[in-house]
């Protein structure tokens, strides 16, 4: 491996392409869960609440990986949006134990999938751009 100041030659480039790559990602997914916060809020305080969280982190997140790119941005960003996968996963599979209807599977839906799909693009991305940085900067 050829490194140089922690970072393997050519990872500038990758975790530039990396940061926007996750901050559009982010931002997309937060846009999406802002857009569905009022439906969420009329089922129960508690989803609502959760999916105003998601957004704004999500939206927050996006504008800090690209003015502060970092290993430990990208590690926040991996963990949080594979927590907010994890969540969806099973409310689509088991259900959630929380809610006004615990333990029943929600139906997938467009935006959803889109979201989701967003979360995972990030996930991979973060990884991608983690894996040109050297042990010494983790």
């Amino acid at each position: 491996m050829n490194v140089r100041y922690g970072v393997q030659r050519g990872a500038p480039a990758r975790t530039k392409v990396a940061g926007l790559s996750m901050a559009t990602a982010s931002l997309g997914a937060g846009v999406i869960h802002t857009a569905v916060v009022p439906e969420h809020l009329e089922e129960t305080w508690l989803f609502g609440g959760f999916f105003i969280a998601c957004a704004v982190f999500q939206i927050v997140w996006a504008v800090v990986v690209v003015g502060s790119p970092s290993p430990g941005v990208y590690r926040l960003g991996i963990v949080a949006n594979g927590a907010m996968v994890a969540i969806w996963a099973v409310s689509r599979t088991t259900g959630l134990p929380v809610g006004p209807d615990p333990w029943m599977p929600e139906a997938l839906g467009a935006l959803d999938l889109l979201a989701t799909g967003l979360e995972i693009v990030l996930i991979a991305v973060g990884a991608w751009a983690l894996s040109a940085t050297s042990p010494t900067e983790a």
